[in-house]
């Protein structure tokens, strides 16, 4: 088989994530006859690799898979641990397995062919990894207006221990969910144009307020936490989100967050500056009681 023969080319951004998709794959996985022991390269941003890895994860109960991820956010997160998804009624990532890569190439060149808001986006994801892991360096910009392969390496190093430690997203790699319960919820409304990265900081910082308002995160702390999320010029910011639509919206998306259970909902919440933890059994009432505080 020729090479060009065995490669499909996927559009990129959210609406690829789709059922629809996962169909198309599987079409031409049957149509190249790929066996159980052939390799699956995904080369793309994490909605390519997130949409290909479920579908061969579930294409005759799993193939080999290779991720080469081509953005930061999937070089330092959406590539790392293992995680596979597809956005399902307009919420995201509903549907999903666990299957991690064999392997997964990390090409920090790859940087020269985005767009100043796609660095930003990656930028995003590291800082919320920033806020959760001690000992990491915050995530910068070199001369060149690129992250460092050296920071890249430790971010992706970072994520992949402590998803070792919790494949299946049942203990400590809860955490990485800060931001993610309302990120989710941003970024489905607003129909995407607000991208993932950027959904989850103003998620961080719903979060730390909520925080503040629940009496863990002290005043002092939240304007930190805040202040230096701000330096980050983020193209989109919490003044954005119009309050009214959002609130009204939140109970239906709660219900339906993958982290809702029928003891309530987990969030993960701050305690501290760069100390957050996961408070669980939160009623979607007292969630959405505290929204209104939080903007």
């Amino acid at each position: 088989m020729m090479l060009s023969d065995a490669v499909m080319v996927l559009p990129a951004g959210e609406k690829t994530k789709s059922l629809q998709t996962a169909t198309a794959i599987y079409r031409f996985l049957t149509d190249k006859n790929i066996s159980r022991g052939s390799i699956v390269f995904a080369i793309g941003g994490g909605t390519v690799t997130d949409v290909t890895a479920y579908a061969v994860s579930t294409y005759k109960r799993g193939c080999r898979l290779w991720l080469i991820p081509t953005t930061l956010l999937g070089m330092t997160d959406a590539a790392i641990g293992g995680k596979t998804a597809v956005n399902y009624r307009g919420i995201k990532n509903v549907i999903g397995t666990f299957y991690p890569a064999e392997e997964v190439i990390i090409c920090p060149e790859f940087q020269q062919t985005l767009p100043d808001t796609e660095l930003s986006n990656g930028l995003a994801e590291m800082l919320k990894l920033w806020l959760i892991v001690p000992n990491l360096p915050q995530p910068k910009l070199d001369k060149s207006g690129w992250v460092a392969k050296k920071q890249i390496l430790q971010y992706a190093e970072a994520k992949l221990k402590l998803c070792a430690q919790d494949l299946t997203d049942t203990g400590c790699r809860r955490l990485l969910n800060l931001g993610h319960t309302f990120g989710h919820i941003i970024e489905s409304l607003s129909r995407y144009r607000i991208p993932h990265g950027n959904a989850v900081i103003i998620g961080i910082i719903i979060a730390a307020r909520m925080s503040s308002k629940l009496g863990y995160l002290d005043t002092k702390e939240l304007h930190k936490t805040e202040s230096i999320i701000n330096r980050y010029r983020f193209p989109y910011s919490i003044d954005d989100i119009p309050q009214a639509k959002y609130q009204k919206a939140f109970q239906k998306y709660i219900a339906q967050d993958k982290k809702t259970t029928d003891k309530g909902l987990s969030l993960v919440l701050f305690r501290g500056f760069r100390d957050v933890f996961i408070k669980d059994a939160m009623s979607t009432e007292e969630v959405l009681e505290k929204m209104p505080y939080c903007f």
